[in-house]
């Protein structure tokens, strides 16, 4: 079968600004997202996290979040697109279908650390425009923080990859893909 992602504001979410030396959390703060896996790899670790998002779990992970994680709640657009550009990297320890937040990131410059599955596998390039990690544990995601900080990729690059993603090639595709399922 085709795949064709869905559509990311690749236009909107550019690169810009400098980088702040924090990680950034983007997410709704309910279980399957793995926010507490992200909470807890910053545990001990000299680095900065900054959350952001609302949920039922939001309570949990603010009583027992370490003092170097930061609550942003809610923000506007253009805020969320300062803090990606601002961060180290996006930390995404859930398993995402796709996982537009990833995207945004990306477009943005910002390398993201995600599980070795699911829409990770398609968004991010190991090693070039981010890490995969293959356990889902606090200790495996703060290892991979470890690294994004020690070792900075592309931001250029990281956003020419993001572009597979644009509004403007998911129409192609989907045209594409209509025009070759009416010729059958």
């Amino acid at each position: 079968a085709a795949v064709v992602h869905p559509p990311v504001r690749t236009d909107f979410f550019t690169s810009g600004g400098e980088r702040r030396g924090t990680f950034l959390y983007v997410g709704r703060l309910v279980a399957y997202k793995r926010a507490d896996l992200a909470v807890e790899a910053f545990r001990g670790l000299p680095y900065e996290l900054t959350v952001v998002g609302s949920g039922p779990g939001a309570e949990a992970l603010r009583r027992d979040a370490p003092s170097n994680v930061r609550f942003a709640g809610d923000v506007s657009d253009d805020e969320l697109r300062d803090l990606y550009r601002g961060a180290v990297a996006l930390v995404a320890p859930g398993v995402e279908d796709f996982g537009i937040v990833m995207a945004e990131a990306q477009a943005c410059g910002t390398p993201v650390i995600a599980p070795n599955d699911g829409g990770a596998k398609d968004i991010v390039v190991d090693g070039v425009t981010g890490w995969l990690v293959d356990e889902l544990s606090a200790d495996a995601f703060g290892r991979a923080v470890r690294l994004a900080a020690e070792t900075p990729l592309a931001p250029a690059e990281i956003e020419r990859s993001a572009q597979r993603f644009s509004a403007e090639r998911f129409r192609e595709q989907i045209r594409g893909e209509a025009e070759r399922a009416l010729d059958a």
